[in-house]
């Protein structure tokens, strides 16, 4: 029940912050060519595309996180039906 739970919580932060990094991301291409090119500092000196790469790999983590924590979910309670 605890991993179930704590798999739920980090599911849901990782989609948090991959959308928050998309929107950075998205963000960085409305700057200035040469910020952009030599990499912007509040995105850890990444281009704009590998930052909205980097959240797209962190949504799709978090998706299956959630899809793993829903399928432990529904074995326990199917474990507790058949009890």
């Amino acid at each position: 029940m605890f991993f179930t739970k704590f798999g739920y919580v980090i599911a849901i932060i990782a989609l948090i912050f991959g959308v928050l990094q998309i929107a950075m991301g998205i963000h960085a291409i409305n700057m200035p060519a040469q910020l952009n090119e030599a990499g912007i500092p509040m995105l850890g000196n990444k281009t704009s595309g590998q930052t909205i790469d980097s959240g797209i790999y962190k949504m799709l983590f978090a998706v299956a996180l959630g899809i793993l924590a829903e399928i432990s979910r529904s074995v326990r309670k199917k474990d507790k039906a058949e009890d």
